[in-house]
């Protein structure tokens, strides 16, 4: 509350406390159980109830403010996820970090989600269109991405390694170092650096001359490039 002004503690505006939301969530399912019940023996007493309602919680809120219950269009997300890029210079949106932006991290999924489904499907009818698959290309969104960074396309990481090396000024991700903003880039540069071995070896692979120079004009440095072989 000292940080907030509120006792409103949700899911995304509390990870600073783990399990409060879900705690506090307890304290309300005791109160309703406790107005129902002719006998009450429950773990929420007058004293723990009266000290709650003079923080200012409210026993009687449901899980949602009205803020999160709030639906944005499709341009009023977009000003968001803008707006998230420019804060945080990348635009893998997480529920940690995406507080300022109520549902934003949902709302992306749910995208990413269609965008699967219309890659299967031979008549694809879903709301992710064209256009709009490319607009969130464009400003960085890689919608092939799950939860793991898994799935991502040669060109989709190779942005990744751009906005990379904006923030760290080099091309030489670690585990520590991209883990939470790109998840997997540092072992898919390690897997690159493996093909450039076998391609120097004559043994071919997915490394192609143009991904190879698409690379160093990054700055990327292949292990062959140090090692002198």
């Amino acid at each position: 509350k000292a940080k907030n002004g509120h006792c409103s503690v949700t899911l995304v505006n509390s990870d600073e406390f783990p399990g409060l939301f879900l705690y506090l969530g307890k304290y309300r399912s005791e109160w309703r159980q406790k107005r129902k019940a002719e006998n009450y023996n429950g773990f929420l007493t007058n004293a723990k109830a009266e000290e709650l309602t003079a923080l200012g919680f409210c026993l009687s809120e449901t899980r949602s403010i009205s803020n999160e219950k709030r639906k944005y269009t499709w341009s009023e997300r977009i000003e968001q996820l803008k707006s998230f890029k420019a804060k945080n210079g990348h635009c893998s949106v997480t529920l940690v970090n995406s507080d300022e932006f109520p549902g934003l991290f949902l709302y992306l999924g749910k995208y990413r989600s269609e965008w699967r489904q219309k890659r299967k499907a031979e008549n694809y009818n879903g709301f992710l269109t064209n256009a709009k698959a490319e607009e969130l290309t464009a400003l960085g969104f890689c919608l092939s991405e799950t939860l793991r960074g898994a799935a991502l396309t040669f060109d989709e990481r190779v942005t990744q390694l751009r906005l990379f090396k904006e923030k760290h000024g080099h091309c030489n991700p670690m585990p520590s170092q991209s883990g939470s903003e790109f998840p997997g880039l540092a072992r898919w540069c390690y897997q690159i650096k493996k093909h450039m071995k076998k391609k120097r070896a004559g043994e071919g692979g997915p490394l192609s001359d143009e991904k190879e120079q698409e690379l160093r004009d990054i700055g990327f440095v292949f292990t062959s490039d140090v090692e002198g072989t």
